[in-house]
């Protein structure tokens, strides 16, 4: 898994200066990529190392009618994660001219920006967080998160919708226990019928070992996905005539000697232990929400906003179970209860 986030800052003429010097000076643990290689080549080809030879070569782009400069930058890693720090001059919309901002005695100076890109392999933010907290002591600087916009997403989004709501902690609990097929075949199952015998659990789960069967009835009671129930089934008739929380419960009800229609107690037809899913449980699979929430928590810890989330919309009748902006891109997701079927980078969604 790839996380990577941005950030930026305004940056004066005085910290751009200061910049090289930062980077000179990053403390244990950091390492320059850009400028150790750089040495490393010196080395081997016994070349020598000119002071400003790691400044890169000014290279213009250009995004409507804002041109940018690159005028510094680096790759800085800990070992396990990568910093890309990049300064760019902003310039007006004809490729060469400066933006200027006048100062307080009026004097026009330069504007420049500091872009923080993170890359690492897993979900750990501390490194960024830390490096972040570490520039912006050393170059005085106020770097905020940074969003690539999609105008596909936002021509979505203003169609209607709200963005969904962080899930809490107990509902990501529960729906990451109906990951396991064979919990959630279980917990469907006693969703329809309104709850399953224990005898007859292994029939929802043909080809399945008895080990198999136990270890998911543990999981829906140890979780709390289900509860335990005490069902009474007349011997007769072999109609449920009752169902209670516990053995207790059915023991307080047959000394106020109601009986079955049989004319039997309670306590002499037939006792089984039954399962039934939870209200909660219910609503997680009810259009597959369970899925959604794990699809969404995987979307927030890889950086992405809730604003940029869009689950469970229509759009012309169509129904989308998920749209979101991924680093400028629109990406759409279909949900499968069986299986997460594909994810589709979506170019021409909108005419």
């Amino acid at each position: 898994m790839l996380l990577m986030e941005m950030m930026r800052t305004a940056l004066t003429p005085e910290k751009l200066a200061a910049f090289d010097s930062f980077i000179d000076g990053l403390p244990d643990g950091y390492q320059a990529v850009v400028r150790s290689g750089l040495s490393q080549q010196a080395r081997i080809l016994g070349a020598q190392l000119e002071p400003n030879d790691h400044i890169p070569r000014p290279l213009e782009r250009v995004y409507g009618v804002v041109h940018e400069r690159i005028v510094r930058g680096e790759i800085v890693t800990n070992g396990q994660s990568l910093c890309l720090l990049q300064v760019d001059e902003i310039l007006r919309n004809e490729p060469g001219t400066r933006v200027n901002v006048s100062d307080a005695d009026g004097d026009t100076q330069p504007q420049y920006q500091l872009r923080l890109t993170f890359l690492t392999g897993t979900t750990d933010r501390k490194p960024l967080e830390d490096f972040a907290t570490l520039v912006n002591k050393e170059l005085s600087a106020d770097l905020r998160k940074f969003i690539l916009g999609s105008q596909r997403f936002e021509d979505l989004k203003n169609e209607g919708g709200q963005p969904p709501t962080a899930p809490t902690h107990s509902e990501l609990s529960l729906a990451s226990e109906l990951i396991d097929k064979s919990v959630r075949t279980l917990a469907v199952a006693m969703k329809a019928v309104g709850g399953l015998l224990v005898s007859d659990l292994g029939n929802q789960l043909p080809g399945r070992s008895q080990g198999e069967v136990e270890r998911a009835k543990n999981s829906l009671l140890q979780t709390g996905l289900a509860v335990s129930e005490v069902v009474v089934i007349c011997r007769k008739s072999q109609a449920q005539i009752a169902c209670v929380p516990g053995r207790e419960t059915l023991e307080d009800v047959s000394r106020l000697s109601v009986i079955c229609a049989c004319g039997r107690a309670y306590l002499d037809e037939r006792i089984e232990e039954a399962l039934n899913v939870i209200d909660a449980t219910r609503a997680l699979l009810d259009s597959s929400r369970w899925l959604s929430l794990i699809v969404l928590d995987e979307l927030l810890r890889l950086g992405i906003t809730l604003d940029q989330i869009r689950i469970d919309q229509v759009r012309g009748g169509d129904e989308l179970d998920a749209f979101v902006n991924v680093s400028g891109e629109l990406v759409l997701f279909e949900f499968k209860d069986k299986r997460l079927s594909h994810v589709t980078v979506v170019s021409d969604l909108i005419a």
